[in-house]
């Protein structure tokens, strides 16, 4: 998954739901520990030639509602809950792991976020899909206790799978400090 940028603040959590990603049966980060860094707004921005409306919503839970609807083909608002934990800190940026349900995937799906020195947010979706080369988030997930579930079909979509928090944040905070994660956070949207 690509990151998106931000210059008010916002977190961008569009494009979550990719196959091929950090996952798991029920929700591995902690409810009672969420963390709400921006209250939230309203942006609109292009991605891939597509205009998208996009609302994120504090709620008094400590989650978020996320809100986004495709402009270019008038799509209908899709919604999306999103809980936030702190994960620590990389090259010296707050990050956070975030959760939320995938429906198409039938389970929750996992990435990073963090705040960059102008304000702005950006994200990354660990990705264990190796159509295209073996990726490092995919190595980092399997040392850290995930189960890689192949679907076999000719896009892939294959997932590392995880069973518990503590291999979770180990492997997003471990894939956070890689110049691999560095890299996709600071390529163009």
């Amino acid at each position: 998954m690509r990151k998106s940028r931000l210059g008010m603040a916002l977190l961008p959590l569009v494009l979550l739901l990719l196959s091929g990603c950090y996952e798991s049966q029920s929700m591995l980060l902690d409810p009672s520990a969420a963390r709400q860094p921006v209250q939230g707004g309203d942006w609109t921005e292009t991605r891939d030639g597509d205009s998208y409306h996009d609302r994120m919503i504090a709620r008094s839970d400590g989650w978020y509602d996320f809100y986004e609807q495709d402009v270019t083909s008038n799509g209908d608002w899709e919604h999306h809950v999103v809980l936030l934990n702190a994960l620590g800190s990389s090259r010296g940026f707050a990050t956070y792991a975030y959760g939320t349900w995938d429906d198409d995937e039938k389970a929750y799906v996992y990435g990073i976020a963090v705040i960059l020195s102008d304000g702005s947010w950006h994200t990354v979706q660990p990705n264990c899909d190796d159509t295209s080369g073996e990726p490092v988030e995919k190595g980092v997930a399997l040392q850290q206790g995930a189960t890689l579930i192949k679907d076999g079909s000719p896009q892939g979509g294959d997932v590392c799978e995880f069973d518990n928090t503590g291999s979770l944040l180990a492997a997003l905070n471990a894939y956070a400090q890689t110049d691999d994660f560095w890299n996709r956070l600071n390529q163009p949207s």
